[in-house]
């Protein structure tokens, strides 16, 4: 047996919800044109845990290697089980992604294209922003459309379940 992973085996991912420090009803969304999957929908930064990492400590890297900026994770929001299905069954991808709010370290940094390949654009959204943006037929990447149906409102994913960074497992 394969050590490797393979699309029939289920993935951990994490997404970094940033508020704006300017506006804090406003949180970081990007265009997504990775060809891997979820391809043309409004994304959260994020990616895969790599192993032996935190999610709060992954989802600080992938936010900053996605779009320049230096965040702080503040907590875990939820989590969610996320099925990406394709005509082709070998082509299933399953994700258990969790959501971690994340506050910008320096107010005034402005959110950089640093993968043009995966992203076209970064803007800051409001929920209902996002809300509408779907309901006028815009497709959301599927863990921010499970997250904005788990949660209800803005407070709810601004109030997460906290975390010590004394409590992330992390030998000092």
């Amino acid at each position: 047996m394969s050590s490797s992973p393979s699309a029939q085996q289920v993935q951990v991912g994490t997404s970094a919800l940033i508020f704006n420090a300017k506006n804090p009803d406003e949180f970081l969304i990007g265009w997504r044109i990775s060809k891997s999957h979820g391809t043309n929908s409004w994304q959260l930064p994020g990616g895969h845990l790599d192993l032996e990492e935190e999610v709060e400590d992954c989802a600080e890297r992938e936010a900053n290697e996605e779009t320049g900026l230096n965040v702080k994770a503040i907590g875990e929001i939820t989590w969610t089980n996320d099925i990406f299905k394709n005509e082709d069954p070998s082509l299933v991808k399953h994700y258990i992604t969790h959501h971690i709010a994340c506050e910008m370290l320096e107010a005034d940094a402005v959110p950089q294209i640093t993968e043009p390949d995966k992203c076209a654009e970064w803007r800051w959204e409001t929920r209902e922003g996002l809300e509408k943006r779907q309901k006028n037929g815009e497709e959301l990447f599927l863990p921010l459309e499970s997250l904005l149906k788990k949660t209800s409102g803005t407070d709810q994913l601004r109030n997460p379940k906290v975390r010590s960074d004394g409590a992330r497992g992390r030998e000092q």
